[in-house]
């Protein structure tokens, strides 16, 4: 049946609303119950009604479809035949149970069905009546809910002839005083603070002795929540010595809390307490405590990480193919092979189409993630796609991240290293080994050529670490040589007249150097030397607190082979000249592209 088309009668309504099972309906989600769907119209009709999802924070729109699938969803408020509500509308004051007569005077109202304002005051004295009714039954939580939804109803009518809004303010200012919260005082106090139902400073006492009696029952998420709206009465009030209280009381609740947590959680909760003492004067040296705490957690989660490994297959052909492949005639030959067939630069927009794809449907772009560094300190958040309209954009992008970082660890391991194994078993290089690719490289300044040659020369003999050392200061320092060698001025000139070169992150976001070196390799450089979630080899490098371990890995493999390639690539055409020949015999489906760089 189709809901925009179907139309019922105020008779037909009233036939179903006064059966005797739905006179003492507490929730509506009783009466979908009750409601056979399919019993004709009218029932499907009621039962639409019922089925929608309640959300009173939402002032003008209080109701969303029970479900959504794709661009699909079930019946929305504006789905509703306008005749049919019109006819409801007419016998909505001899529905029995407040909750179900709340429903649709509100939902009439919402769909503006009926221009009749008292609909809107009916809905505020139901929802009213419906809160004590769920209160007496024990369900403190969907009392405040209907309770709020009657407060912001009652206050968008506040000024219509027959406004009950009253009822409500009185009955909130009746419970402050009263003591007497519904199980719920921080959603009280919310209320109370956002429509200024008290003085401001005796709504302070109130917060602040709630959250003082939260703490002593360990409930401390309760506690925050109400010294948050302590600290808010405490500003209008103007009043420093008590914004101060409060925020002390958030910090105890979450520090007490990350004691009862494990500890990735717990470190969430303490560095939350470190922020609240920020706001204290005068307790730095708590905070200097809280921060060795906050390391113990940090390192102790380290230590109780595990590493999931998914199976990648054999992989023995491919490291058997890139021992083969890089046999050739002498030195320059396997040099180039290494780089020219071994491996390409992963092509960056065919990766990004391939992880689009793949987090299409799934629900993991639905989950934050936050990236740890090996002393378990975070260094990079993930967002999850809802908080904000660039979050998923962000969740994309450090998805790419990671596919080209596995990526690279597979290829490093499996392609690269045992290519360089064979080429340093094979060969002996010298000093000046390199020379023939270095002395004319429009990438290397002659009076750095050593820096390069001894980077090479390290990793060709398997010692990353060496060679990240060597390599990653040269990296930036070429970068600004090969700006200057194509006529532009690779430093910044301050207001104040000082002048500074310019930095890493700043060259590869040089639209000339990505002309030069293409997208792709200047986005692999970026993501392995500066980027957070790849593992910011630079910055843990530069500053010593990588460990070697790490420094001999597949980012420092990689990122010799990308300064390999840089400066091989450019002399493509006399391989091809001189090797190509000898290499396509045995390997035509390698012949690289006749692009230069």
């Amino acid at each position: 049946m189709d809901i925009r088309k179907l139309e019922v009668s105020s008779l037909e309504f009233l036939e179903v609303l006064r059966l005797p099972s739905l006179s003492s309906v507490t929730k509506c989600s009783e009466a979908i119950g009750i409601i056979k769907i399919d019993a004709g119209p009218t029932e499907y009709f009621l039962y639409h009604i019922f089925a929608l999802m309640f959300s009173p924070d939402n002032g003008r729109e209080p109701f969303t479809p029970f479900l959504t699938y794709g661009n699909d969803h079930s019946p929305a408020i504006g789905d509703f035949n306008s005749a049919s509500l019109f006819c409801l509308a007419a016998v909505c004051t001899e529905v029995e149970s407040p909750e179900l007569r709340a429903r649709i005077c509100d939902l009439i109202w919402c769909q503006k069905s009926s221009a009749n304002i008292n609909l809107a005051n009916l809905a505020v004295a139901a929802y009213l009546e419906s809160a004590k009714i769920l209160h007496t039954v024990g369900d403190d939580f969907a009392a405040m809910r209907r309770i709020e939804r009657a407060l912001r109803l009652g206050y968008m009518v506040r000024r219509a002839q027959g406004s009950n809004v009253s009822l409500v303010t009185d009955y909130l200012t009746e419970i402050v005083k009263s003591d007497q919260l519904l199980g719920c005082p921080e959603a009280v106090l919310k209320l109370i603070y956002e429509f200024c139902l008290c003085d401001f400073e005796y709504l302070y006492e109130v917060a602040h002795k709630v959250c003082l009696q939260s703490v002593k029952e360990g409930m401390y998420r309760r506690g925050i929540a109400v010294a948050e709206i302590a600290i808010n009465c405490a500003r209008q009030t103007k009043i420093k010595e008590k914004e101060y209280d409060a925020y002390l009381l958030i910090a105890k609740c979450h520090e007490a809390e990350a004691d009862l947590m494990p500890d990735g959680l717990g470190c969430g909760g303490l560095m939350s307490a470190i922020e609240a003492l920020r706001a204290v004067p005068e307790t730095r040296e708590r905070q200097g405590r809280l921060y060795k705490k906050l390391r113990d957690h940090q390192r102790a989660l380290r230590h109780s990480m595990i590493t999931i490994s998914l199976p990648s297959g054999d992989l023995s052909h491919m490291v058997n193919e890139s021992v083969k492949l890089v046999q050739g005639r002498d030195f320059i030959d396997s040099i180039f092979r290494l780089v020219l067939a071994v491996h390409k630069p992963t092509n960056i927009d065919a990766l990004r189409k391939v992880v689009m794809e793949e987090t299409q449907d799934s629900i993991i772009l639905d989950f934050g993630a936050e990236h740890i560094d090996g002393d378990g300190l975070p260094t990079a958040t993930t967002p999850a796609v809802g908080e904000s309209c660039d979050a998923k954009a962000v969740a994309i992008e450090h998805q790419l991240i990671m596919a080209l970082h596995r990526d690279h660890q597979m290829v490093a391991r499996a392609s690269i290293l045992p290519a360089i194994e064979e080429i340093a078993n094979t060969y002996y290089v010298g000093r000046d080994g390199w020379a023939p690719f270095l002395t004319n490289s429009h990438f290397v300044p002659r009076d750095h050529i050593e820096f390069f040659d001894r980077g090479l020369t390290a990793g060709l003999n398997g010692d990353f670490l060496l060679a990240a050392h060597l390599l990653i200061p040269q990296v930036e320092n070429s970068l600004r040589y090969m700006i200057s060698q194509s006529g532009q001025e690779p430093t910044r000139l301050f207001g104040n007249g000082d002048q500074d070169r310019e930095g890493l992150k700043s060259l590869l976001d040089n639209s000339l150097v990505e002309s030069i070196l293409g997208v792709d390799v200047t986005y692999a450089l970026r993501a392995i030397l500066l980027d957070k979630v790849y593992g910011d080899l630079r910055n843990r490098l530069s500053h010593g607190y990588i460990t070697s371990s790490e420094v001999n890995s597949d980012a420092s493999i990689m990122l010799w082979w990308f300064v390999l390639w840089i400066i091989v690539v450019p002399y493509r055409r006399y391989w091809l000249e001189n090797y190509g020949d000898d290499f396509f015999a045995l390997w035509p489906d390698r012949a690289p592209s006749r692009k230069t760089v």
